[in-house]
């Protein structure tokens, strides 16, 4: 049976609109490094909490596909959301 992460971080929209701004204003081999960061970050996290490495790899994907996404925004249209 499938876990459920509480609080998954693609719904904390100041959280993800926060990175993608810190990244839009880095060198991409900086912007590159800081979202790495961030999702080790957030593995160790979710290991720590005992979630299964399976849900801990989706979500990871999630995260890093939220925050790209919020990038293009920022990028594109000049700022963020949140």
């Amino acid at each position: 049976m499938g876990r459920v992460v509480q609080f998954p971080r693609t719904r904390d929209e100041p959280f993800v609109y926060r990175h993608a701004r810190l990244m839009a204003g880095f060198r991409p081999e900086k912007a590159e490094a800081h979202l790495e960061r961030v999702l080790a970050a957030a593995a160790a996290t979710m290991r720590k909490r005992g979630i299964d490495d399976e849900v801990v790899a989706a979500e990871l994907q999630a995260i890093e596909s939220a925050v790209r996404s919020a990038l293009w925004s920022c990028v594109l249209l000049g700022g963020g959301s949140a």
